[in-house]
């Protein structure tokens, strides 16, 4: 009887130790899992930023990653130029998380904690629906587990066109034509600006919960921190002469109002940051505006 004891028991402790062996071996994957997840964050982040960079200035996209000069870029992240307006983006990664950011990754490195995608809130998927069209390439604040891509189709302003030296009265007229051209290309710009700058924002909301004070987005420091993938330029009118917003719409100037649900300022708490409407001021009368999607 003693000895039929204790087989069970030594069954027990086998057992036991089989159960330990697996769960340690599980976490340990989750961990070499949770690391690539880290480098395909950071890595995605800054091909995000370079690669909206380039098609900015170049007014076209790149033929393959090589053109923005990041080096080890993980084969968890793919490009395929479908066009010279557009691009497909795709990013791999082997845990599901709520958040993207690289710092929860880094907290989540056992895979705790970390939950999938499946049900979206309302700061999650229905915000991103709204952004597929801006020409702008984001990283949302959530992914799922597995590849996960995103096709952009980019915008591309009229070009003006060199005036040919003919009669000094063509000359003229050709000038006129080349200045309304000018003025056009720059408020496609303006339009292509305030549309970067709502999928920042938008972002930024889905993963805070508010969106950012005056005061936030005219400094630096804050927007290195917090809108890492914002290219600065597009901050800036083609005829200003900074990166800093207006409170109110004037020209050569981009204009953010933002305020707390009731209409009240938010600078002192923005926290209470809940609308916002982005103005541009246009070469060829009136404005162009984006307000927040919610």
């Amino acid at each position: 009887m003693q000895h039929a004891s204790y087989r069970r028991y030594q069954v027990g402790i086998v057992v036991l130790g089989l159960f330990t062996i697996i769960v340690a071996v599980i976490l340990a994957v989750q961990a070499v899992s949770a690391k690539q997840d880290i480098v395909t964050a950071k890595k995605a982040e800054e091909v995000a930023s370079k690669l909206n960079s380039y098609v900015q200035s170049k007014q076209s996209v790149p033929d393959s990653l090589d053109a923005l000069k990041v080096n080890d870029i993980p084969s968890s992240i793919t490009y395929a130029k479908k066009s010279t307006q557009s691009y497909e983006f795709c990013v791999t990664y082997k845990s599901a998380s709520q958040d993207f950011s690289v710092n929860s990754l880094e907290q989540g490195l056992t895979g705790f904690g970390l939950t999938s995608l499946g049900s979206s809130s309302s700061s999650g998927s229905s915000y991103y629906a709204d952004l597929a069209s801006t020409g702008y390439l984001y990283l949302p604040p959530t992914h799922k587990k597995g590849q996960t891509c995103q096709t952009v189709q980019t915008y591309s302003y009229p070009s003006s066109y060199s005036s040919p030296l003919f009669s000094s009265s063509y000359y003229g007229a050709q000038s006129t034509l080349n200045s309304s051209l000018s003025s056009s290309a720059r408020d496609s710009e303006r339009k292509t600006d305030l549309n970067s700058l709502q999928t920042q924002l938008e972002a930024y909301f889905a993963q805070n919960g508010n969106y950012p004070s005056l005061a936030d987005m005219n400094s630096p420091s804050w927007r290195s921190t917090n809108m890492r993938s914002l290219d600065n330029g597009a901050l800036q009118d083609p005829q200003g002469s900074g990166t800093t917003l207006a409170s109110s719409p004037a020209a050569k100037i981009y204009a953010y109002s933002v305020t707390d649900s009731s209409g009240k300022s938010c600078e002192s708490n923005d926290l209470t940051c809940a609308r916002y409407t982005l103005t541009a001021t246009l070469e060829a009368g009136g404005t162009y505006s984006k307000t927040n999607l919610d």
